[in-house]
């Protein structure tokens, strides 16, 4: 209860922004929508002092339950493979990796959701607006 309804600020080092927002979100169905949990980038938790050992506990137990070996899924990626996922949507990491084992080199490509569906959005108008155009060229024309 404390993730879905507490909002959580995070903050990128040596870039001035930050963003609140709850670290659990759910639709309105009650589903779960966006998960954001990272130590790394999480501010101090800003929470009334009367639930603060409560939210504590609770990011601590999720923490917890993101290590146990029955909630997560472990694959090698060989070369030339890609693994694409919704950041919001699959917690993910790696594990660790000995540099005298060999070469390796991970990429990452981030794309903004939101741009990507105002574009998927644009190009369907587009293409309605053609078959539109196409439609009235062969009932009309042809």
């Amino acid at each position: 209860m404390y993730l879905s309804n507490l909002e959580i600020k995070t903050t990128r080092q040596n870039i001035h922004r930050s963003f609140h927002a709850p670290a659990i979100s759910l639709t309105k169905d009650g589903d779960y929508n966006d998960i954001r949990f990272s130590v790394a980038t999480m501010d101090a938790l800003d929470c009334h002092p009367d639930i603060m050992d409560k939210v504590y506990k609770a990011h601590h137990r999720f923490g917890n339950l993101l290590h146990d070996d029955k909630f997560q899924i472990k694959f090698r990626l060989e070369a030339g493979d890609i693994f694409s996922f919704n950041n919001r949507r699959l917690l993910h990491g790696r594990t660790e990796f000995d540099p005298n084992s060999g070469h390796r080199h991970l990429q990452g490509y981030y794309m903004d959701r939101d741009e990507i569906i105002g574009r998927l959005a644009y190009l369907k108008k587009i293409i309605f607006i053609n078959s539109q155009i196409l439609n009235y060229y062969f009932y009309y024309i042809s």
